[in-house]
Order: structure tokens, then C-alpha cells, then sequence
């Protein structure tokens, strides 16, 4: 099932640090999963994707209408609302540079905002129907995918220009980086593949079997890891030396995107049936894995049609789009 389970994705056809890695300095080395629901944030946009700026205790949320939403994660609650270009989805953050990125899809451009004065500052022309973005604010880079094409645009934060294009043999469905290891993984779901990117040469360096067709990818650096989230399918484990598999896990019958939170040991995957429970959806379930052991833990329903997730390495909570409840809920750890 490809990845858009929404009536917005079919909507969107006629005309989806980034969600990911949990990993930072002051980070709780014996923190435990998050395992409870905690607080629900009410979103009465079209919310799309999320990026996380830990130290600075705030969450971003793209706004198909426009906006980015601006949430206060000590609080858990709506700060700000900052205008962006027209059809926001992707977002990624460079927490140094005081700077985030919205992939405006209808605009085909990205606009560049400070998060010091919450305002875009300059707006960057990219091909056409932005989609996904990841950010490697030490390589000066960010990395667009394009939903209407196979291809990724390479945009040197510097000087706001596309440096590069690099051609693929499919639609991007979620991207993830490494920037520790020079890589930038892309799912591919229709050739059931992941495919390596060399940030440093900004070619294609290999591919990757990941035992199905991806929804969803993200890296654990720490433990040298990457998971996959295969439709209708295991989650497979890989080992991001060897590129090869190392295992799989059971996460449920629609597995959508994941985030990993190294510190606690814990990665968290979305499945989204894209119905409410009314038409006889499942509930929302996100499930939690153990990366110690490789098993699941716990699951959690969390309401109709969660897509989008980011973890908050500082406090572990994890805070996922839920898109057809209109919200974003909060998952913490037990106690």
C-alpha cells in the first residue's frame, strides 16, 4: 500500500532534526520508552510533518494551509503560528544556525525561517513538488525529495542554491541521514529497495535489500543501525556496516514511519490504516521496540491514522501526528 493513506493524499495527487533520530548531549543514558499517552496538543490545520529542536524545547509542524505551527514542549502547547509557502511539508532544523526549512509543496520552494524571530528570511526555488528534507548543518547541505519526480535536489545552505541533482530510479517515500557516516538513505517503494546516497560525492553508492516494500526509514548512529518500516511486512534491523540484515520484527499490519531514541533503547512505529475506527479502522496502534532485544514492548492506540513521529532525546517523549483526530498526542515514559 503506498505511503499517502489519507483522503489528503489523493487530494494532494490531483494537483508527504527531521522525524527520526533521538540522540543528544544531556540526554537521560537510562531513560525508559515511552510507554504512556501524555498530553493531546489539538491541530486544526492539515498537519503533515514534524521536526524537533530539543535544546531549544520546541516542535515544529508543517501546515499543508501554509503554516508551521510552533509547540512548546515543556508545556506541551501551541506557542505560534509562523507563515511559510503554500502546501508546507518536509521540515528539517539546523538548531546551530537558528534555522528551519519547510519543502513548500505547491510553491516548489523551500522557505528558510529563523526561529529566533519566527519569520521566513529567504525562500530558496527547487524543483518541482517538494516533498521531504533532511538537513547536514556541519556539510552546509540540505537534501529535497520531489514527489512528482525521482530525484533529489542538493541545496547549499550558504550561498540558498540547488548545487546538485540526483537522479533515482524511483519515488523517494521517506528520507533519513547519517551525517556521522558521509550517507543519506532513501526509501523506495516501489522497487522495494533502499537506496545509499554519498553525501560527500552526492552520487548513488549502493543499495540496500530491506526484505519488503518501505513506508518508512531511520538511522540509529549510536548502535550503528538502521530500521526499516516495510508495508505490510516485518520491520527489518540493519547493520549500517555491513549494510546487510540483521533481523526482524513484528510491528503490526501497516507500518508507516519510525523514529529511534538511542538513549532509551527504544524505537516507536507508526501503523496507519488511513480510516477512522468508525469505518473500521485499527485504533491508531504505535508499537515499541526494544533495540536490546530486538522485540516489542509495548503497544499503544493512539487515535485514527497516525502518520508523522519525532522523539524528544531530552525527554524522551515522543510526539506523533495523528492525522485524522486532528491532533498531535504525546507519548511518555512510564512513571
Amino acid at each position: 500500500m503506498p505511503a499517502f493513506r489519507s483522503a489528503l493524499g489523493a487530494a494532494v495527487l490531483g494537483m508527504a532534526v527531521t522525524a527520526g533520530v533521538g540522540c543528544a548531549d544531556g540526554a537521560d543514558e537510562k531513560a525508559g520508552a515511552a510507554t504512556e499517552i501524555g498530553a493531546t496538543i489539538p491541530m486544526d490545520g492539515t498537519i503533515r510533518r514534524l521536526a524537533i529542536d530539543p535544546e531549544a524545547h520546541t516542535l515544529y509542524a508543517s501546515d499543508f494551509e501554509g503554516l508551521v505551527w510552533v509547540i512548546d514542549t515543556l508545556t506541551d502547547t501551541v506557542a505560534a503560528k509562523i507563515p511559510v509557502g503554500a502546501g508546507a511539508q518536509g521540515l528539517a532544523i539546523d538548531p546551530e544556525a537558528d534555522l528551519l526549512y519547510t519543502a513548500d509543496y505547491q510553491d516548489h520552494t523551500v522557505s528558510v525561517v529563523s526561529t529566533a524571530d519566527r519569520k521566513v528570511i529567504a525562500t530558496i526555488p527547487v524543483a518541482m513538488y517538494p516533498d521531504l528534507l533532511e538537513v547536514d548543518p556541519v556539510a552546509k547541505t540540505l537534501y529535497v525529495s520531489h514527489f512528482a519526480g525521482k530525484q533529489i535536489s542538493v541545496v547549499d545552505t550558504v550561498s540558498r542554491t540547488v548545487q546538485a541533482t540526483v537522479e533515482l530510479d524511483d519515488h523517494v517515500g521517506d528520507l533519513a541521514i547519517d551525517p556521522g557516516a558521509h550517507r543519506l538513505y532513501a526509501a523506495n517503494f516501489n522497487t522495494a529497495k533502499l537506496t545509499v546516497l554519498d553525501t560527500r560525492s552526492h552520487t548513488v553508492d549502493s543499495t540496500i535489500d530491506p526484505g519488503g516494500q518501505p513506508e518508512g526509514v531511520t538511522v540509529a548512529p549510536e548502535e550503528r543501525r538502521i530500521y526499516v518500516a516495510n508495508d505490510e511486512a516485518p520491520m527489518a534491523v540493519i547493520d549500517a556496516e555491513t549494510r546487510q540484515p540483521v533481523g526482524t520484527v513484528e510491528v503490526g499490519k501497516n507500518p508507516f514511519r519510525l523514529a529511534a531514541d538511542s538513549a532509551a533503547h527504544a524505537v516507536y512505529v507508526t501503523n496507519n490504516d488511513g480510516k477512522p475506527r468508525v469505518a473500521g479502522g485499527d485504533g491508531g496502534p504505535v508499537v515499541v521496540i526494544d533495540t536490546r532485544t530486538n522485540t516489542s514492548i509495548a503497544t499503544i492506540l493512539v487515535g485514527d491514522s497516525p502518520q508523522e513521529l519525532v522523539v524528544d532525546p531530552l525527554s524522551h517523549k515522543v510526539y506523533i501526528n495523528v492525522f485524522l483526530a486532528g491532533n498531535v498526542t504525546v507519548l511518555r515514559p512510564a512513571g
